[in-house]
């Protein structure tokens, strides 16, 4: 009789037989496995220098330093979701990269050049292995319900229209500022409300601070707090110094020093006095130089505007466009307040929610201290070099000589060396293009004061910084006045107001006094020395009309206008 089946003993003994090759194969196979996956995060981490070493090619100033997590998919174009953080640095004139790894990836870090890649637990690493950022939250930019979101794509290289709730429309940890646009086509950048600090390279009485020298003659450190909604003090974690209200600006204090290696809140983002006080939790900023509409070019001769101090033209905020000049600093006022009420750009024409105004120089300090921190650009931003002042163009450099048209434009490698943030998303023509009129001046009872711009002196206070004058009205000792002011970039970040390269990166500072009592800021393309331009420049002018000299826009956006 055949039999049907294995007895239990031989059963039995066959799962023995199968028990002793699995605990001799799971071994094996687990460690083909992890082998495996090793090779594989060796090949993802050289894949990603790679890329970097494209990158350079592509921009040869690129700054891989400031490689991380977030920029290998902004940047670079490739998959994150595998990586924890990201630091690259340079040994031996290669990238390093280190990478610790997540998800597929974890446990394990990755780090070492192209041609010596080490995979391992991280003890095996050159250099400290980095740690994840927190999440930067900043006030969500408010835009009036005509205004589009914008945000980059790299691959089409052109802006594209996205929404409020898009994750990658601002990333502020990553320098990607928000952007957004009127329907006339101008470009706006957001400055969330923020609380900050100068921790060298200001005024100092005591030890709160290291004292004005720095470095090299360089410049100083801001450390930045965002505000949560209108609270500076981010429900009290944040110790704010606020000895310096803005009702108190006309009151010789010290506000500059509640800076000096201490919180204290930035008075741009205060709109007003007294009951009519709207404290803000943003502004926008023009991306560029005042420019305008090219079918109201009729008015550009002889390689500057002539005869277009007429308000009724219409100011726009573009790249690649010659800037508005040779109009006094009353008629651009006025062409930027009456923007308001223009339905050009997309709102009702009421003037009801929004307000346009040409920007203060607390607003300016505002963009240039957002800037020189680790959110924005943290270096000098480059020189607008074009003869013909060309909105949002740059040169070889940061004290490029002048260049004939525009050399690199804005949205290239070097073009984004002039901006706010090093990228694209910030700010541009802060350093050189046309010097711009500010709202602010020196109340010395100057011709040029009513001559250029009787409007701005009747105007509201809150469309002007108004500054003290010293009954000797010289340089000097009107700047020493300036101590009253702060969050402005002028006193806080320069050592002298007389004549001299004395502000942060060397730039040139000359506080106004008669007869030039309005301020410029910025400096202009063709001055005989580059380096007197910059976001930390300041000087007096007469306020005429003159082809050196633009102007920039604020557009706010509140209920509460």
């Amino acid at each position: 009789m055949k039999r049907k089946g294995f007895t239990l003993v031989e059963l039995l003994a066959v799962i023995v037989i199968l028990a002793i090759i699995l605990a001799i194969a799971i071994p094996s196979i687990t460690g083909l496995i992890h082998r495996a996956t090793i090779d594989a995060f060796n090949s993802d981490a050289k894949m990603v220098l790679k890329a970097i070493d494209y990158k350079l090619l592509e921009t040869s100033n690129y700054n891989i330093e400031g490689i991380d997590r977030d920029k290998i998919k902004t940047d670079l174009e490739l998959g994150n979701d595998n990586y924890e953080s990201v630091s690259v640095s340079m040994k031996d004139n290669q990238p390093y990269i280190i990478i610790v790894g997540q998800n597929k990836w974890d446990d394990l870090v990755a780090c070492g050049t192209y041609t010596n890649m080490i995979v391992g637990d991280g003890s095996e690493c050159d250099g400290e292995l980095p740690t994840p950022m927190p999440p930067v939250i900043v006030n969500e930019p408010i835009i009036e319900e005509s205004m589009s979101p914008i945000k980059w794509d790299k691959t089409e290289e052109k802006w594209v229209e996205t929404t409020t709730g898009d994750e990658d429309w601002y990333d502020y940890a990553n320098g990607e500022w928000a952007n957004a646009q009127t329907i006339d086509g101008s470009y706006w950048v957001w400055i969330p409300r923020y609380a900050y600090k100068i921790t060298s390279g200001c005024h100092c009485n005591d030890i709160t601070c290291e004292k004005f020298t720095v470095p090299n003659g360089d410049t100083g450190n801001i450390e930045i707090s965002f505000s949560d909604g209108i609270d500076d003090t981010k429900g009290g974690t944040v110790a704010i110094v606020d000895t310096c209200n803005y009702e108190d600006y006309l009151v010789n204090t010290e506000c500059a020093k509640d800076s000096n290696g201490t919180w204290t809140n930035h008075p741009a983002f205060t709109f007003g006095e007294g009951i009519d006080k709207i404290e803000l939790t943003g502004i926008w900023v023009a991306k560029f130089e005042t420019s305008i509409a090219e079918t109201e070019h009729a008015c550009y001769i002889n390689s500057h505007f002539e005869d277009c101090n007429d308000d009724t033209l219409t100011p726009k905020v573009v790249p690649n466009a010659i800037s508005w000049r040779a109009i006094n600093i009353g008629n651009i006022f006025e062409a930027i307040r009456n923007m308001a009420t223009k339905n050009i750009y997309g709102w009702d024409g009421s003037g009801n929610g929004i307000d346009t105004h040409l920007i203060k120089n607390t607003e300016w300090g505002a963009v240039a201290y957002l800037s020189q921190s680790i959110y924005g650009k943290n270096d000098e931003i480059w020189i607008n070099p074009s003869d013909n002042r060309t909105t949002g163009c740059a040169g070889s450099s940061a004290s490029a000589d002048v260049t004939e048209g525009c050399q690199f434009q804005y949205h290239t490698g070097n073009g984004q060396e002039a901006s706010t943030t090093g990228n694209i998303y910030g700010i541009y023509d802060m350093s050189g293009g046309a010097s711009e009129y500010v709202s602010a001046y020196i109340n010395n009872g100057a011709d040029a004061l009513t001559n250029y711009g009787s409007n701005i002196l009747a105007a509201d206070a809150k469309y002007k910084d108004v500054y003290q004058v010293d009954p000797s009205d010289d340089a000097m000792s009107n700047y020493l006045l300036s101590i009253n002011k702060k969050g402005d970039a002028i006193y806080e970040t320069s050592e002298c107001g007389g004549t001299g390269y004395c502000s942060w990166y060397d730039d040139y500072g000359h506080f106004p006094s008669d007869p030039w009592p309005w301020f410029e800021r910025g400096g202009a393309s063709d001055s005989a020395n580059e380096s007197f331009n910059g976001s930390f420049h300041f000087s007096g002018t007469p306020g005429g009309t003159s082809p050196r000299v633009g102007s920039r826009i604020v557009l706010l956006v509140d209920d509460n206008l």
